[in-house]
C-alpha cells in the first residue's frame, strides 16, 4: 500500500495542471472584460454546451479540426465561467452544481465524437474503447461526491480525495487525440486509450483514497 501511496503522489506533481496552472489568474484579464458586460458566470456555464454540440456535429460530418476548436471554445467558456464567479463574488454553490451537470454533458459530446472517427481495431473494437471511456471519466467523480454525500470523507474542496487525472487533463489529451487523429488515426487512438487507462487508474485511486482516509 506504501508503494502504491508514494506512486500516486509522485503522478500527481507529474500530471496535474491544477498543479502548476492557476486558471483564474490566467483568465483574469478575459473575466474582467466579461464582468463589464450583461454577462453573469451561469450564462457563460451554459453557453458552453453551444459549441461542444457544434463541435460534435462538426466530427461526425469528417471536420474534426474544426470541431476540436469548437470543444477548445467550450473549455474556455468552462474556464472563463468560473474566473467571472470568483472575479465578480458571486460563486455559488447552485452555480458550482449546474457547473459540474453541464461540464458532464460537454465531456459525453467530446467522447461521443469519437465513434465518428475511423479508428482500427486495437486488443477490442474501438467503440468498446468510448464505451469503456463514457464510464469511467465518471467513476472519479462519482466516487469523491458520494465520499461527501454519504459524509465518508469530509472533503468539500477534493483535497483529500484528489485525482490523478483531472478533467483539464483529459480534456487537453481528448483534444490531442482529435487533433493527431486527423494525421494518424491509430496514434490518435492510442492516446485516446492512454486517457481511458489513466481514467481507471484514478478511479481506483480515488476509492483507495476514500477508503484510506474515511473518518
Amino acid at each position: 500500500m506504501v508503494g502504491f501511496a508514494s506512486v500516486v503522489t509522485k503522478l500527481k506533481g507529474f500530471l496535474m495542471i491544477k498543479e502548476f496552472l492557476d486558471t483564474d489568474t490566467v483568465m483574469s484579464v478575459p473575466a474582467k472584460f466579461v464582468s463589464k458586460l450583461p454577462v453573469t458566470a451561469m450564462h457563460l456555464t451554459v453557453a458552453s454546451i453551444f459549441p461542444a454540440v457544434a463541435g460534435l456535429f462538426l466530427v461526425m460530418n469528417e471536420n474534426i479540426i474544426a470541431g476540436m476548436l469548437c470543444f477548445i471554445l467550450s473549455g474556455v467558456l468552462d474556464c472563463l465561467d468560473g474566473a467571472v464567479a470568483r472575479f465578480t463574488n458571486t460563486a455559488s454553490h447552485l452555480g458550482a452544481f449546474v457547473d459540474g451537470s453541464v461540464d458532464r454533458l460537454v465531456d459525453f459530446l467530446i467522447i461521443f465524437s469519437f465513434l465518428f472517427i475511423d479508428f482500427p481495431e486495437f486488443l477490442f473494437p474501438a467503440e468498446w474503447w468510448v464505451a469503456i471511456t463514457a464510464y469511467w471519466t465518471l467513476v472519479p467523480t462519482i466516487i469523491v461526491a458520494y465520499a461527501n454525500h454519504r459524509q465518508a470523507v469530509n472533503d468539500p474542496h477534493e483535497k483529500v480525495v484528489w485525482r490523478i487525472l483531472n478533467r483539464p487533463e483529459m480534456f487537453v489529451l481528448w483534444m490531442l487525440s482529435l487533433f493527431v487523429s486527423t494525421y494518424s488515426v491509430r496514434w490518435g487512438l492510442y492516446i485516446f486509450v492512454f486517457t481511458t487507462i489513466m481514467s481507471i487508474i484514478t478511479s481506483v485511486q480515488c476509492f483507495w483514497l476514500a477508503v484510506m482516509k474515511a473518518d
